[in-house]
Formats: C-alpha cells, sequence, structure tokens
C-alpha cells in the first residue's frame, strides 16, 4: 500500500450504464391439461396453470413435465413463462433463443429436499433446537426475498431480469464469468445495484441465526449470499461462500477498496473504474472495472 507520504490516490471514475429500451408483449391465452396418467405421486404434477405460489411453481421443475407439453404442442416459451411460471411479460426478452435459456435456468433449479418424518411437527423441530447445541446453518437467496432482494431464478428474478436487458448474455450466470465480464461488465454492475448493503434491513430469519449464536447453539451460518445481511444482523460465526460487497478490488492489478468506495458509482448504474492502474483504459482501450471479491470479514 505504500509508505505513510504517499498521496491519495484520485478518486473512482465512471462510465453510465446504457438504459434499455422497454419491450412491449402481446397479451397470449393457453390452457394446459394433465393427462399424464403414467406419473406416480412422486412425480411432479401440474397443478395450476394460474397460481403463483412457490410450492406450485416448483411442481414445474422437471424436465420431463416440460418435454410432455412440447410434445402436446405447447413449444412457445414465452407461454410457458408467462402462463406457466407467471412472468410478466414486460421483463422478457423478444428472441427465442433468450427466452428458452430462461426457461432452462429457471427448470435446472433443484427440487427441495423432503422434510424428514421425525421433524414434520413444528414441535419437533423446536425441540431438536433446544436439545441440540453444535447447529449448522446453510442459507442462500431465499432468506433475503423478505427483505425486498430479488432472487435469482423466479419469475420476476435478477436472471430473468438481466436476460431481457441484455440479450448477448447468453446465460444469465455469464455475469459471473470473468471472461464475459472483461468484455461486458454492465450486467454485474446492474446486479450489484439490487443487492448493494444499506438498502435492506435483515429478516427474521437473520435474526432467529444471531438468536442462535447469541444462546450459543450456532456452530456455523455458511452462506451463498453476498448481500452482508447476516453482518447487519450482527452474526459473526458465518462464512460467505461467494464473498461480499465488504471490499471491491481492480480485477488487473488487485488494488482493493472498502465497497463503500465505490457505491456511489454502483448506485448511479456506472462501472467503477481503478484509481491506480491507468483509470482511463484497459489493455484493450476498455475500461479498468473493479469487480466484488470476498472480504477477510466474510471468514470469520
Amino acid at each position: 500500500m505504500g509508505d505513510g507520504n504517499e498521496s491519495p490516490p484520485p478518486p473512482i471514475s465512471t462510465d453510465p450504464l446504457p438504459v434499455p429500451e422497454p419491450q412491449k408483449d402481446p397479451e397470449e391465452v393457453v390452457i394446459v391439461s394433465d393427462e399424464d396418467e403414467e406419473a406416480d405421486s412422486s412425480d411432479c404434477e401440474i397443478i395450476s396453470v394460474t397460481s403463483a405460489t412457490d410450492e406450485q411453481e416448483m411442481k414445474w421443475r422437471n424436465l420431463s413435465r416440460l418435454n410432455t407439453l412440447i410434445s402436446e404442442g405447447y413449444d412457445n416459451p414465452r407461454l410457458l413463462l408467462t402462463r406457466i411460471f407467471g412472468m410478466s411479460p414486460s421483463i422478457l426478452p423478444s428472441d427465442s433463443a433468450s427466452l428458452w435459456s430462461i426457461l432452462f435456468s429457471v427448470l435446472s433449479e433443484q427440487p427441495h429436499r423432503r422434510r424428514l418424518k421425525q421433524f414434520a411437527t413444528l414441535d419437533s423441530v423446536v425441540k431438536l433446537l433446544r436439545d441440540r447445541s453444535r447447529i449448522l446453518v446453510l442459507t442462500g437467496a431465499g432468506i433475503s426475498v423478505s427483505c425486498g432482494i430479488p432472487d435469482f431464478r423466479s419469475r420476476d428474478g435478477v436472471y430473468a431480469r438481466l436476460a431481457r436487458d441484455y440479450p448477448d448474455l447468453k446465460s444469465p450466470q455469464n455475469m459471473f464469468d470473468m471472461e464475459f465480464f472483461m468484455k461486458n461488465p454492465y450486467p454485474f454492475f446492474k446486479f450489484a445495484r439490487e443487492l448493494f448493503p444499506g438498502q435492506f434491513k435483515p429478516s427474521f430469519a437473520h435474526r432467529f441465526i444471531k438468536l442462535l449464536e447469541r444462546k450459543g447453539k450456532l456452530l456455523r451460518n455458511y452462506t451463498q449470499n453476498i448481500d452482508t445481511l447476516e453482518q447487519a444482523a450482527g452474526i459473526t460465526r458465518v462464512i460467505q461462500c461467494h464473498g461480499s460487497f465488504a471490499t471491491a478490488s481492480c480485477v488487473t492489478c488487485q488494488y482493493q477498496v472498502p465497497g463503500e468506495a465505490v457505491r456511489e458509482a454502483i448506485m448511479s448504474q456506472c462501472v467503477p473504474r481503478c484509481p491506480r492502474c491507468c483509470p482511463d483504459q484497459g489493455p484493450s482501450g476498455s475500461p479498468v472495472p473493479t469487480t466484488i471479491t470476498s472480504s477477510p470479514a466474510a471468514s470469520t
């Protein structure tokens, strides 16, 4: 970092993000029947084409059922996404390839594990928590949805909106790919704005994990989330498996700054530039963005 006489680096410069034009979609109607007599009770079944509940939506996440629908003539991905998954037409892209990509992203999510029979009631769970003292908690995006943070694969989730706004993003997961990021950092920073710390408060689930810790029962909380709501809730025994927004580092020189240093740029939908290594251009004349990395606090 240099000696104490080193002058502070120049401020982080920014590039504005492009604002995509909204797309309008025609209203269409599809009616789906469920006449698969070979399906047993363990298979996913079509319950309703209008229900928006998570439980019923999960029953669609089965590729064999999708293949059945397609073979019966329901091969329009836009109709499947809007009428089956309840996605708003306004958030969907216009091209068929992107629509299929969104559909398979939704379907690729693993189904929930079945509840253990011995812990099928609230009383049995309370007794389990009361009797145990080394409890491991695994958390993902769902724990923060009630805080106002969008999840990834739901009908109005991050992946669906990114596919609409950035058609060149062949798969939504590519925004986390370094090769794609170096070519086009805008999808990542659009995503970063939606999750950036300081906009949300911890949920009851976060507070419950903190309660376990306060009572000496929490062994560790492993989280896939990068929203830092665990820290906001005061949880210290946490491993942030995918890093966090606590710091940002240059992808070229690894110069690290606190996450707050890039807040203004991200909230303004701009790409932060490294203040040290050639802030005006990268090796090919392109911007040198900073990218979010994990912080030392994440390995508590």
